[in-house]
């Protein structure tokens, strides 16, 4: 298991931790990841660890039904 959220999440801190760096790396060929992380307001994010959260088990989702699509045994 990987820790998903860093000690301080802030703009300019070092260990913004895993979610946020992964989502900054895909920001660079993704479109959607990218309007997250450029157009969002300051104040308006929509990163808080309820989101991030939330959107980590819809993507655990959408892994499960490509894996069960293709046959795939874990």
């Amino acid at each position: 298991m990987i820790a998903i959220r860093g000690h301080e999440e802030g703009e300019l801190s070092l260990n913004r931790g895993n979610f946020i760096e992964l989502l900054r790396w895909a920001s660079s060929t993704d479109p959607v990841a990218s309007s997250i992380l450029e157009d969002s307001d300051r104040n308006a994010t929509y990163l808080s660890p309820r989101i991030q959260n939330e959107l980590i088990s819809l993507l655990a989702n959408q892994i499960q039904q490509q894996i069960s699509k293709k046959g795939i045994l874990l």
